[in-house]
């Protein structure tokens, strides 16, 4: 049912493009994408900055990405077209097929035994393979963009005379961030029941709590603690928050003046590695990474 609910929205993406006159346009090419939205149809041209690896130098190339067709969906109906095929197709290779083909019957039912490897990513957390079940869209944020309708927990029911027990560590990577660094603020934070979120929403967002957009940029906070801990940069930071990469700058340089220990940290692990060709975990075991 949801195999055929994903491939009719996918068809009826294309139908909408043929009418459109763009029968030959790969939703997937972003060259292709780039030269119908902003040199044929002269939409407002959107930049993302990329650094070079080797000289570390930043220079801007033309995105069109799910936030930038979504700015132009209201304008330009190819916009919202590109995107409902994007999510559908996303729903469906992503998760429906591999889930149907990783599945089998068992006592009157399909089931699926995924296999989760303990210690294969470098950052010590666990994977999950034949099928990925770890990286499900959430009901809130799946579809946000477009009409389609996120139905992929649809798929998962406990069994007859069962019922699902749901539990997680809170902040558990925060907890271990702190310890591990040292760093003042977080530990002070985590000593006394605060939420390090809050505080970057304060100090770093420079949110106010109770105003009418604190939740909102309490999201983002969480965003922000996650994403510069395991060494995101402003480019990668300023997408998922909305913002322009020279205003995400300005957020990193302020979160690393406020968890300043952190910071210290990081930089004493990568004169490690400098020295070593390695860095070691809590409990010694060496890992090649790169800074």
């Amino acid at each position: 049912e949801l195999e055929a609910y994903y491939s009719e929205c996918m068809e009826k993406s294309k139908q909408a493009r043929i009418d459109a006159g763009y029968a030959g346009l790969n939703p997937k090419s972003p060259k292709q994408v780039i030269e119908v939205m902003y040199h044929q149809l002269g939409a407002p041209q959107q930049f993302k900055s990329r650094k070079d690896k080797r000289s570390g130098k930043r220079s801007k190339t033309l995105t069109v990405d799910k936030k930038v067709l979504a700015g132009l969906s209201n304008t330009i109906p190819l916009a919202q077209h590109l995107l409902e095929h994007s999510e559908a197709e996303k729903q469906l290779t992503g998760f429906i097929r591999p889930f149907k083909e990783n599945s089998f019957n068992e006592d009157g039912c399909r089931v699926i035994h995924p296999g989760y490897n303990t210690v294969g990513p470098i950052t010590g957390r666990m994977s999950c393979k034949d099928p990925n079940l770890q990286n499900i869209t959430s009901s809130d944020s799946a579809g946000k963009l477009t009409n389609i309708e996120f139905r992929v927990r649809e798929c998962f029911a406990p069994p007859k005379n069962h019922i699902w027990l749901l539990s997680d560590y809170g902040q558990i990577e925060i907890y271990c961030t702190a310890y591990l660094s040292r760093d003042k603020v977080m530990m002070d934070a985590l000593e006394s029941g605060k939420k390090l979120h809050d505080i970057t929403c304060v100090d770093v967002l420079k949110g106010v709590p109770g105003a009418h957009d604190w939740e909102a940029k309490r999201k983002k906070a969480k965003i922000t603690n996650f994403l510069l801990q395991y060494r995101g940069g402003a480019g990668q930071l300023a997408q998922p928050l909305g913002i322009p990469y020279e205003e995400a700058l300005v957020i990193t340089k302020r979160y690393w003046e406020t968890y300043s220990g952190l910071d210290d940290f990081y930089k004493r692990l990568e004169k490690e590695y400098q020295k070593n060709g390695f860095v070691k975990s809590l409990f010694g075991r060496p890992f090649r990474v790169t800074f």
